[in-house]
């Protein structure tokens, strides 16, 4: 049976590379690895394949961006609410322009 090839498919890695590098290039690819939040390797061969290699988010990204999710689930409820018929009351949407404003705020600071 001859095995089918998928083109982009992901093909198993069973090749090393061998690379000649000063203590301080590697040092510099390993802290830069870290940063991207992958290992050496994975790094490495991003780079080398010209793939965009991107940090993974923030804290402070992460905490803002479940901030913003937690706002339009508020958000999205209330529509939902008001869809059906439910009279909502205007200090709802009070809590939420208050929240939107404050995150705002939080975000402009920090820029």
């Amino acid at each position: 049976m001859t095995e089918t090839k998928i083109p982009g498919a992901a093909a198993p890695k069973i090749t090393r590379l061998y690379v000649r590098l000063s203590v301080h290039d590697k040092y510099t690819l390993k802290q830069r690895s870290i940063s991207a939040g992958s290992s050496l390797s994975e790094f490495v061969l991003s780079s080398a394949l010209n793939q965009i290699v991107t940090p993974p988010p923030s804290e402070m990204t992460r905490k803002y961006l479940s901030q913003i999710s937690r706002i339009g689930n508020n958000l999205n409820q209330l529509a939902r609410a008001a869809n059906r018929g439910v009279n909502i009351p205007a200090a709802e949407f009070e809590k939420l322009t208050t929240a939107i404003k404050k995150l705002d705020a939080n975000i402009r600071g920090r820029l």
